[in-house]
């Protein structure tokens, strides 16, 4: 398998959702059907900042620490 291969089996699907009018999360599912709420952004535009810059490392420190 390839790297990219590798590495989008490995990406989240992911849901950016509001807690009734409150604080924003981005839910995070896994292939294998585990997953993540990433909570404590104030707008859904905080949560899509955090995917831009932030994602690929907390999936990075996700993986290592699972596999450690």
């Amino acid at each position: 398998m390839e790297d990219r291969d590798m590495a989008a089996s490995t990406m989240p699907t992911l849901q950016i959702r509001n807690a009734n009018g409150g604080s924003w999360c981005v839910h995070a599912e896994f292939p294998d059907g585990t997953f993540e709420d990433i909570g404590g952004f104030k707008t859904e535009n905080d949560a899509n900042e955090w995917i831009a810059k932030e994602l690929q490392q907390w999936v990075d420190q996700r993986k290592e620490k699972h596999h450690a």
